[in-house]
This record gives C-alpha cells, sequence and structure tokens, in this order.
C-alpha cells in the first residue's frame, strides 16, 4: 500500500470522528483533545527517550492529561498537579545518585509545555461558555482551525511544488520555499472567507483578517518548530501513529501555535 492510499485511509477514517466528537462537545471532546495530547506527549519525550526515565515519563504524561481537564473547569486538577510537580522536584534533588536530574526534569517540563499545555487550549475554544454564542458557533470554532491548517498544508504544499523557487529557512526544512509560504497563507484566507460565509457570521471582516493572518503566520510557524525540533534529534517523523502522515506531532504541528493565537484573540481581543 502505497504513502497516499495510506493518508487517504487514515484521513477518511480520523476526520468524521474528530468532527463528530467537536459536535458532541462536552467530555467526548476533551476526551478527544486529551487523547491528543497523551500521543503527541509520548511521541516528544521520545525524541530524546535517553532523557526520560519512567518516572519521568509517566508523570510527565499524566501532568498533561491533567492540563487537558483543568481547561474543562476544574482547577482542582491544577491543584494536584501542582502537589505531583513538587513531590518529584524534592525527591529528584535529593537523589545523589542521578547526575542528569536537571536535564531530565527540563525535558519533562519542556512536554509539558509543547505539546500539552499549548495545544489544551483547543478545549476552551469549544467548551469555554459564552452569553453570546451558541454552542453550535462554539463547534465552528475547531472545525475552522481544522479546515484552515488543512488548506494551508496543502495551497503550501502546491505552491511550493509548482512553483518554488526561493527557500524559506533551508538549515530547518530545505524543502519549503517562500512561495509555499505565500500559497499557505492564501490557504488559510480561503478557509477563513469560506467558513465566514457558512459558519462564523458571529466574526466581522475584520476578524475573519485578523484571524487569517493568525493562522498563516501561526499554522506554518508550528510547521517550521516541529521541523527543526526533528533536525535536531535527527528523525524524520515524529511517530508511526498515523500511516502515511507519521506520528500526531506530525500531525497537529500546524494546530499548536494557532490554538493559543485564537484562543487570546477571540477570549481576550473579542471576549
Amino acid at each position: 500500500m502505497n504513502n497516499l492510499t495510506q493518508r487517504a485511509i487514515t484521513a477518511a477514517i480520523g476526520i468524521p470522528i474528530v468532527v463528530v466528537l467537536a459536535y458532541l462537545g462536552d467530555w467526548y471532546f476533551v476526551g478527544l483533545v486529551a487523547f491528543v495530547v497523551f500521543i503527541a506527549q509520548n511521541e516528544f519525550y521520545a525524541l530524546r527517550s535517553e532523557l526520560m526515565t519512567k518516572r519521568h515519563h509517566a508523570i510527565g504524561l499524566l501532568l498533561g492529561a491533567m492540563m487537558v481537564v483543568m481547561q474543562f473547569n476544574m482547577p482542582v486538577m491544577l491543584d494536584i498537579g501542582i502537589l505531583i510537580l513538587t513531590g518529584l522536584l524534592m525527591y529528584d534533588t535529593f537523589d545523589t545518585e542521578n547526575n542528569r536530574v536537571w536535564d531530565q526534569l527540563a525535558w519533562m517540563a519542556a512536554g509539558l509545555v509543547y505539546p500539552a499545555l499549548i495545544f489544551s487550549y483547543f478545549v476552551p475554544l469549544r467548551e469555554a461558555w459564552s452569553a453570546t454564542l451558541t454552542d453550535a458557533q462554539h463547534f465552528s470554532i475547531p472545525v475552522t482551525l481544522l479546515v484552515m491548517v488543512w488548506c494551508i498544508d496543502t495551497f503550501a504544499y502546491a505552491f511550493g511544488k509548482t512553483m518554488g523557487k526561493r527557500p524559506l529557512a533551508p538549515s530547518i526544512s530545505p524543502k519549503k520555499t517562500w512561495e509555499g509560504a505565500m500559497g499557505g497563507f492564501f490557504g488559510a484566507l480561503v478557509a477563513m472567507v469560506i467558513m465566514k460565509l457558512t459558519m462564523l457570521e458571529f466574526l466581522s471582516w475584520f476578524d475573519i483578517l485578523m484571524c487569517t493572518i493568525l493562522g498563516g503566520i501561526g499554522g506554518q510557524v508550528g510547521d517550521l518548530v516541529q521541523s527543526r525540533l526533528k533536525r535536531i534529534v535527527g528523525v524524520k517523523d515524529s511517530g508511526r501513529f498515523m500511516p502515511g502522515h507519521g506520528g500526531i506531532l506530525d500531525r497537529i504541528d500546524g494546530l499548536i501555535l494557532v490554538v493559543p493565537l485564537y484562543y487570546v484573540y477571540l477570549n481576550f481581543v473579542l471576549g
């Protein structure tokens, strides 16, 4: 089975599941985000497995799951997480046999921020209470993010393949070009206009422009960040969870930075 067929089958199975769980919302969507974070964080830790003891690995994954649940209006999970992390720090500080303890803790903490904490903001984008938005309108936000990132990837690949000449960041990802980046930005604009005309009637055209800029830049910077990370550790894919696509981290790299950018804009700018 070739790579393209694997990609098509994976998309045909995965996309409906994601859309249905996003539509149902509540704990269904929280569970989906927690699952994605669990796999992505596990892949992240595996990139530097020599720095992860079984204890650090397990506690890091536990805290990552807590961060997702915490976003669903459960601040008590934050208190529990802080207690666990404090206990771990105290234990490791006095572990005189472990000379790499701070390297290990640093990598564990890095995985708690990227991808766990950042991606966990997907939950309030779908579930945050609003006096002005209906549940259907809340559902449109994660759908918009998924459609936009898909359009960014598709247009960036098409423009880069047909017109790409000037390297964008050759030391990070030799195949990416400025023409591809412009194509990705155009893809973000196409996606946002389509969503505005179909589902995002509650956003103004100025908001659509701002979301296009945030998504067009954040989505491609996120992709470069993941490319840089893989180049540092010397791997092609972050994992093999998604046949034809690589790992979960490889598929959500564009979303990882867009999610918090949208959260800040929609929550603090639009209220």
